[in-house]
């Protein structure tokens, strides 16, 4: 049980590698674009809806952006633990470079695409 702790704990030990930060930083940055986004999207469209212009509109407008901000709070951890896991493979990397140097690369399904004459055929560019 101990090694299963051991190995959980060498992430944490290694939070200042840039293999690291990198996917945290790019999970935080596109969630604080997908809920700004959201916010416009649902001030835009609830005034639309609304008629476009005038007092009502305008409210209904506000009104449908502070939803969204209220939403946002309550939803922010999960959208960024969704993006960022689309980054986990670095993270992974940064961690066998580390930790296991002497480990032969893994194999499996990898969505990076290859670069040089292996991809002639477009089936052949996904390792």
């Amino acid at each position: 049980m101990k090694a299963v702790a051991t190995s959980l704990a060498l992430p944490l030990r290694q939070i200042t590698d840039p293999g690291f930060r990198a996917p945290l930083l790019k999970g935080l940055g596109l969630s604080i674009l997908a809920f700004a986004g959201l916010a416009f999207l649902a001030d835009w469209g609830v005034g639309v809806l609304a008629g476009g212009e005038g007092w009502l509109a305008t409210l209904a407008g506000l009104l449908g952006g502070a939803l969204v901000l209220v939403l946002s709070v309550w939803l922010f951890v999960p959208v960024l633990l969704a993006l960022t896991s689309l980054f986990l493979d670095d993270v992974a990397e940064a961690v066998e470079r580390r930790f296991y140097p002497g480990l032969p690369e893994a194999g499996g399904l990898r969505w990076r695409r290859r670069s040089g004459p292996a991809c002639a055929c477009p089936s052949a560019c996904w390792r």
